[in-house]
């Protein structure tokens, strides 16, 4: 009896000191988050709840949810860091030429403030207008591009403007189509420029860096990525990193190849 009785006193002890430990690390765990200094901490409460009373201010967490709540400010911060670099440079440069363009034709133009009407007639304009520093015409890619990050831009301000599609944009778009039309019949747009081919000596050269694959994991994501991009003809990089094993399909063939691999989704 009595050495249940210690188990059972012992028990209760440790439960105690796991519950205070937890307790500790939920106050400690608020007042990073909250950036407050131990020291100007007078009241700590811990039930349902961690309170803290830090001078006058009075800083609350909620324990009974197991959903967080994230402020909006940390859910934009989110969406900011995992946007493709590359994208937030073609928006820094397509803005930069935007502003220049207005500069120069002596016209205010805010994003944040502008209404469909006026804006759509700046880019009837622009879409015709906007040179390269080093002369000439934007291909129709950069063109495209230009416009995609006007409306990138717009959707970043949280404004409920469609370029593309509001109808007061349709002069500009018309303006905008047949501008291209019109430089490809006069031959002012240049054609697409493809890369140069794999050599056949670079292509050996690859074949013997990728025999180690099955020793390194490096090579294996290498060997892997090359045969995708190459078999497969993907354009770039920009849709890799989202595949998926569902993404591929392996199919039976010909006597001479027994299986081959194709992808299931379309990009």
């Amino acid at each position: 009896l009595f050495s249940e009785m210690e188990n059972l006193d012992l028990a209760i002890l440790q439960n105690a000191h796991a519950e205070t430990s937890r307790d500790s690390n939920l106050v400690d765990e608020l007042l990073a988050e909250k950036s407050v200094d131990p020291a100007t901490v007078s009241q700590v409460e811990v039930s349902t709840r961690v309170k803290v009373v830090s001078g006058t201010e009075v800083i609350e967490k909620s324990l009974d949810s197991r959903f967080e709540k994230i402020s909006d400010k940390d859910i934009e911060e989110i969406i900011t860091e995992q946007e493709n670099k590359n994208t937030k440079k073609s928006t820094r440069i397509w803005l930069t030429v935007l502003n220049e363009y207005c500069k120069d034709k002596k016209q205010s133009l805010n994003l944040e403030t502008v209404s469909a009407t006026v804006l759509a007639s700046v880019l009837r304009h622009a879409y015709l207008e906007i040179r390269p520093q080093k002369g000439g015409f934007y291909s129709k890619s950069s063109l495209n591009s230009f416009r995609a990050t006007i409306q990138r831009e717009l959707s970043n301000l949280k404004r409920p403007i469609k370029i593309l599609t509001d109808r007061e944009f349709i002069d500009a778009n018309k303006a905008f189509t047949s501008f291209l039309k019109k430089l490809k019949k006069d031959g002012e747009i240049k054609p697409i420029e493809h890369k140069q081919p794999v050599t056949a000596e670079d292509a050996e050269k690859l074949n013997i860096h990728f025999q180690g694959y099955d020793s390194n994991a490096t090579v294996l994501t290498e060997s892997v990525w090359f045969a995708i991009t190459m078999h497969l003809c993907l354009r770039g990089r920009e849709n890799q990193a989202t595949l998926c094993i569902e993404d591929f399909a392996v199919c039976k063939g010909t006597p001479e190849i027994p299986e081959y691999v194709r992808m299931t989704t379309s990009y």
